[in-house]
């Protein structure tokens, strides 16, 4: 293996290494703050309090992300492809920022009123602008991060996102533990980015002095880059709604309904019973998106190979890319996925409060249908990074109408209450499956390469037989009242990796796995000269 290929491959690892951290991180703050808000709850209703941070968060996430994956992609593509002008690209990106993020944030801000009486909850109006600052700083830390991505810096880069990690993880779940409640948790991710894009500037804007760069002058990079980020802003924010839309319908058409008695406890609010219901359908989306999140580092590192092998017009390169990331991340991401099905049930009384077990079955089809978004996320970078974000733009925006009209036909006029949950995530799964079939459609079309479809059938036998042993047999049965928290966690991770070597395991006896797959990951691990 070349010295770049190791090269990019520890990259990968580094950039792996505090995605995983990320991961973690995120995990602690989703995954932990529902016991965290039963804790420590103002209110006196923990799961009402967490739906409430999960609307806020998901609602400006759409945006957030719109801004730093857009814009990370944009320059990172252009810096790679012409490094020798990387300090122009950063500057002509943080102009057109003026232009873009800061109108799109200060706009968020003043339309909080509108957007809480659309999700027919006026109290959430100054939770909105708060996290509107958010937006600002991440319209700028992104385009740090991809001058960093785009140079190949991978290390620097890796150590920003576990600072970021980190260093929200302390604030948001200390606000809680402290009784700041939602307000302060949110604060505490706006001062995060604050201080995360203060230091990315001085970062980059040192290593900026230190490049050596070409003096010649470039025609059109402000263009270019504009409409580059356009393409990608509109791509990346459907997808991002297509995700979390399910959980705005939830939690705006329960908003309608009539007082019911629903929970434990005569007398809720239909305030608090969309609140509840969104704290639940939030609790589950986030632990469905687990193995999602463990994909995005791949894009990472993807991106900038396959954009420098189309622009250099290396066909077969770019085929063997595209080719070998579908795979690896179906393989991934099949293995978590099929985990998280199996031991739903266990997983929700061992990480959550029992009111919380209502949201199980959802997990389901919610698990499903992010092994499908993992699918389109990457197939859709990969066509961004090949030069054709129009596709991509394309894609999204009818997946994007099939999940709001499957969620709207599916979740309109029926009584508020749990039912609403499965519901919804079965709209999520049947709508992101066919944006991801459509996905792999245009990528085998314009490149002559997909996912192999004997990879993709021996992780469906193999996927069978665990859930079939778990759902048929008593192999790791928990009941919710056996043991404290740390022991239900501990025997349900013990579960969870016991039949994770056996997924894997199955794959290599069907000979998925192979002595190339083995001698490519130590060659990743092998240091070159």
């Amino acid at each position: 293996m070349s010295d770049v290929a190791r090269s990019t491959g520890r990259g990968f690892l580094l950039i792996i290494g505090a995605k995983a951290w990320f991961l973690v991180s995120g995990a602690l703050i989703s995954l932990g703050m529902p016991a965290l808000f039963a804790k420590f709850s103002s209110t006196g209703s923990g799961t009402a309090e967490f739906g409430v941070w999960g609307v806020v968060i998901n609602l400006v996430s759409v945006f957030n992300m719109m801004m730093i994956t857009g814009t990370l992609q944009a320059v990172a593509k252009l810096v790679s492809e012409q490094p020798e002008h990387s300090n122009r690209i950063a500057i002509a990106a943080l102009k057109i920022q003026l232009f873009i993020g800061v109108p799109v944030g200060a706009a968020y801000i003043l339309l909080a009123p509108l957007t809480a009486s659309a999700l027919n909850d006026p109290n959430l109006v100054p939770l909105l602008r708060i996290s509107g600052a958010i937006i600002l700083l991440y319209s700028f830390y992104a385009i740090f991060v991809g001058y960093l991505n785009g140079r190949k810096q991978f290390g620097t880069q890796a150590g920003l996102d576990i600072l970021f990690a980190t260093l929200k993880t302390a604030l948001v779940l200390g606000a809680v533990v402290v009784g700041a409640g939602v307000l302060g948790a949110v604060a505490g991710f706006v001062a995060t980015a604050a201080i995360l894009t203060c230091l990315a500037g001085l970062v980059v804007w040192k290593r900026g002095k230190a490049e050596a760069q070409s003096r010649e002058p470039i025609q059109g990079i402000a263009l270019k880059l504009l409409r580059y980020m356009i393409l990608v802003m509109g791509y990346t924010f459907a997808l991002n709604v297509i995700i979390r839309i399910d959980l705005l319908f939830v939690k705006s058409l329960a908003g309608q309904g009539d007082l019911l008695e629903v929970f434990v406890g005569a007398g809720a609010g239909t305030d608090t019973l969309a609140n509840r219901l969104a704290g639940v359908y939030s609790a589950m989306t986030n632990v469905a998106r687990l193995p999602y999140q463990a994909v995005i580092a791949i894009t990472f590192v993807i991106f900038p190979l396959v954009s420098k092998a189309t622009f250099e017009g290396d066909k077969s390169a770019a085929r063997q890319y595209i080719s070998q990331t579908l795979r690896y991340s179906l393989l991934m991401v099949a293995g978590m996925v099929t985990v998280l099905v199996a031991v739903r049930v266990p997983l929700v009384f061992a990480l959550f409060p029992i009111e919380y077990a209502a949201g199980a079955d959802a997990l389901i089809w919610l698990a499903a249908a992010m092994l499908a978004f993992a699918l389109m996320y990457v197939g859709t970078t990969i066509l961004i990074s090949a030069g054709r974000p129009g596709s991509s733009l394309i894609v999204s925006f009818v997946t994007l109408a099939l999940a709001v009209g499957l969620n709207y036909a599916l979740l309109h006029g029926i009584e508020p209450g749990w039912p609403m949950l499965e519901r919804a995530g079965s709209a999520t799964f049947a709508a992101i499956g066919g944006g991801a079939l459509i996905t792999l459609g245009l990528i085998a079309y314009h490149y002559r390469t997909s996912i192999p479809l004997g990879t993709a059938i021996r992780c469906v036998l193999s996927a069978a037989v665990i859930i079939g042993l778990c759902e048929f047999t008593v192999i790791g049965d928990l009941s919710p009242n056996f043991g404290g928290r740390l022991l239900k966690l501990g025997l349900v991770g013990l579960k969870m990796a016991i039949l994770g070597i056996l997924f894997y395991a199955l794959l290599y006896v069907m000979r998925e796995l192979s002595d190339a797959d083995r001698a490519r990951l130590r060659s990743v691990f092998r240091r070159g000269k």
